[in-house]
């Protein structure tokens, strides 16, 4: 798992300047229900929780990817599937790019507000060490 800062407000008010966001680089590329050369939509919005399909792995319409276009680092929302490649989307719909699943560095599975929120997932993930080497 790597951490990113964000700068810039085009996937406000999910993701908002200065948060850092947590992603995952081991997933699949497609979801089962997904056929290459099939265009998938978009499902209804997300929750707050991006972390809840964590276990699949899987990259669908919906997720919020962090890629890369020649040096810049982008994290956007995937908005359908098309032909093998990802269409994806800032949440204000003005940026739109067309990328391959090489290009994807992760899925985001957190966002933490500024530095209090980021220490909060320091905390959190020690405690969840701690109780599970302990024995009850």
């Amino acid at each position: 798992m790597k951490a990113i800062k964000c700068i810039g407000t085009s996937m406000n008010p999910f993701i908002k300047d200065g948060d850092i966001v947590l992603y995952a680089e081991n997933f699949s590329s497609f979801s089962s229900s997904l056929k290459v050369g099939k265009k998938s939509s978009l499902p209804p919005p997300p929750r707050r929780n991006v972390g809840e399909n964590k276990k699949k792995r899987i990259l669908k319409p919906g997720d919020i990817v962090v890629y890369k276009i020649s040096d810049k680092i982008y994290i956007h929302r995937i908005i359908s599937v098309e032909n093998g490649r990802f269409i994806v989307s800032n949440d204000d719909d003005l940026e739109k790019h067309i990328i391959e699943k090489e290009q994807i560095l992760g899925r985001v599975v957190s966002i933490y507000n500024g530095f209090f929120g980021y220490l909060i997932h320091i905390f959190l993930r020690t405690m969840r060490k701690v109780f599970k080497k302990a024995k009850w």
